[in-house]
């Protein structure tokens, strides 16, 4: 028989398991949703060190603080403005970077070959080119396996300032786009299809290569690159032509899987 000062006891041992089962469950969604947060990081955020201390202020405050679900949200957006401060300023930098690598375009028949780690990345030749052009981009083709929603953003922006001309800008990315950046996809498809600045498809592409030129300067430029538009910490290579006949082919072969596409002949 079983006293009742042992059946207390039971009961508080009970209460503290139910109590750690909660914690253990609430530590196994932090490591789920980090998972789907790193879509919407940086891709250097983990190298600095950031992401540790991330972990462990979400683990301190949903595990400690699963009473208080409004005061975490509200911290969370707190952090969230932060992270979105410490982005633009990186993209900042990393065109500083390029405007200083590439003070100026490569001469017609040239080539420029970048190498580098950390120091920019694909989308920074795009406001790099409307500036060495002259201010404006006549047309612009893209082909990248992702681009995030702030370099999307910034390509409204140069659209809707006239230096980046409008209804002549394409772009092509990956099927995997839309799922792991679902805001960027959102904003490309309202703006570029629903707003007639451009057209936009998606494929199994790993293309990275980007096609701008000015008319009147007759300056017609490709971007041929490892690198993604989005930001890493990887070494990546670029090289820099100014090729009429190299842009022509680009040209053609884009032009063709727009016409392909459009005829549902392309993996949707």
């Amino acid at each position: 028989m079983v006293s009742g000062v042992e059946r207390g006891a039971e009961r508080r041992l009970w209460g503290k398991c139910r109590i750690d089962v909660r914690k253990i469950w609430a530590i196994l969604l932090i490591f789920a949703f980090m998972e789907h947060l790193t879509d919407e990081l940086p891709d250097d955020f983990f190298d600095d060190g950031s992401a540790d201390v991330l972990g462990e202020m979400m683990i301190d405050e949903i595990v400690s603080g699963i009473e208080n679900d409004y005061a975490t949200e509200l911290d969370e957006s707190a952090r969230s403005v932060r992270l979105r401060h410490r982005q633009k300023m990186v993209a900042a930098s990393r065109q500083e970077n390029l405007s200083a690598l590439l003070p100026q375009l490569p001469e017609p028949g040239e080539s420029i070959h970048l190498l580098g780690c950390n120091l920019f990345d694909a989308w920074c030749f795009v406001p790099v080119g409307v500036a060495l052009l002259g201010g404006r981009i006549d047309e612009l083709y893209i082909s990248t396996w992702m681009i995030t929603h702030r370099h999307m953003s910034e390509l409204v922006e140069l659209i809707d300032a006239g230096k980046v001309r409008s209804g002549f800008v394409s772009i092509i990315t990956s099927l995997v786009f839309k799922r792991r950046r679902p805001e960027s996809y959102a904003l490309m498809i309202a703006e570029l299809i629903g707003k007639g600045k451009g057209r936009y498809l998606q494929t199994r592409t790993h293309a990275k290569v980007s096609l701008f030129c000015n008319w009147k300067s007759d300056q017609f430029i490709v971007v041929e690159t490892s690198a993604n538009m989005s930001i890493n910490n990887n070494l990546e290579q670029t090289a820099v032509h100014n090729s009429r006949e190299l842009y022509d082919f680009y040209r053609t072969e884009f032009e063709t899987i727009f016409d392909r596409g459009s005829r549902r002949e392309l993996h949707w």
